[in-house]
Order: C-alpha cells, then sequence, then structure tokens
C-alpha cells in the first residue's frame, strides 16, 4: 500500500521560488524522526498527461514535512494535490 500525501508548498526564498522542489506532508508522519526514515524514497505525481517521479532529499520543520526533488518544474496549480510514495 502506498503512503500518500499532499503538496504544501514550492520550496522558496524571499526573491525566489523553485518550481522543482516541493514540500510535502503524508499522512501518517507526524515527527522529523519518521519524515528522516522516507529519504531517498521515490515520490510520484500523477496528472491526466503525465507521471513525474521525485526523489525526497530532507526533512522540514520538526512536523513532519519532506522536501522532493523532481527532475521538471511543477505548475503552481499542483499545490494541495496529491501524490503517492513508492
Amino acid at each position: 500500500m502506498a503512503l500518500k500525501g499532499r503538496i504544501v508548498s514550492f520550496r522558496r526564498g524571499r526573491h525566489t521560488i523553485r518550481h522543482n522542489q516541493v514540500i510535502i506532508a503524508f499522512e501518517t508522519i507526524d515527527s522529523k524522526e519518521k519524515a528522516s526514515q522516507l529519504q531517498q524514497k521515490t515520490v510520484v505525481f500523477k496528472t491526466k498527461a503525465k507521471t513525474l517521479e521525485g526523489v525526497v532529499t530532507a526533512t522540514h520543520g520538526s512536523k513532519g514535512l519532506v522536501r522532493v526533488v523532481f527532475n521538471q518544474g511543477l505548475s503552481p496549480r499542483c499545490i494541495g494535490e496529491q501524490v503517492f510514495l513508492e
């Protein structure tokens, strides 16, 4: 069974937004320790046209969020959409 998550935001700074890096919150992950076990796992984002794969690179904060890097930039419409961890 795949772990489900939602795209929360792009990774961004004060002046830049990185469209190929996103912050994801998974349903059952609620601590930094659990999130650190997901590093180097593959995340799949499916649209009607294509399937994009990204890799979990780091944790984000202390509430279990993770940072995922995709090879291709994502559309701003993807915020709030569902992703799956393989």
